[in-house]
């Protein structure tokens, strides 16, 4: 089964800007968690 170029591409972009937002999360949580007094 062969993909055309443009729903490939499509998909890789959604996959990036899911990945982005799985590392702003991630970063997000850790400069919460670091600069708790607490923790």
């Amino acid at each position: 089964m062969v993909a055309s170029a443009d729903m490939s591409s499509t998909r890789l972009q959604s996959l990036d800007v899911l990945r982005g937002i799985a590392i702003l999360g991630t970063l997000g949580t850790n400069i919460w968690i670091f600069t708790d007094p607490e923790g």
